[in-house]
């Protein structure tokens, strides 16, 4: 996150067929320069870029963040899961923030999960584990 907008995340999409994972594909997305005509109206508001449309990128910028992102990424996967999700829960920009769930209700992100579920406590004082089948996105700035 920068400035409270998003940067980058990952990217998943997967084919159910009946109870059964059909295929899935994993992977890093990152805005290293707005788009020419900017951000498209429904994420404007929370997306944000490295560098503007109109910016100079350092010689080889790109080759080189990606091969910087997969030597971090490559040294992340050698660690243990409890090392890995404690070092995410060190660096979750939501917890503490206010949420709205793409089903309309609001929330608030008050942790991570065993699993790596963003944990969230609803407004009538339930919690929920957030995974894949929600979209979240920030509500205020605290």
């Amino acid at each position: 996150y920068i400035g409270g907008k998003k940067v980058c995340g990952i990217l998943t999409e997967s084919s159910i067929i009946g109870e059964k994972t059909a295929w899935a594909v994993v992977g890093i997305g990152v805005n290293i320069t707005e788009p020419q005509s900017g951000f498209p109206a429904e994420i404007k508001d929370r997306a944000a870029a490295l560098f503007p449309s109109d910016g100079v990128l350092p010689p080889l910028f790109r080759e080189r963040f990606a091969a910087e992102l997969l030597c971090t990424f490559e040294k992340q996967t050698a660690l243990s899961w409890e090392n890995t999700l404690d070092e995410y829960r060190r660096r979750s920009y939501l917890t503490g923030k206010r949420i709205c769930l793409s089903d309309g209700r609001s929330a608030t992100a008050v942790g991570i999960s065993e699993s790596g579920g963003l944990v969230a406590e609803l407004s009538d004082g339930g919690k929920i584990v957030i995974e894949s089948q929600f979209s979240v996105k920030e509500i205020d700035q605290q």
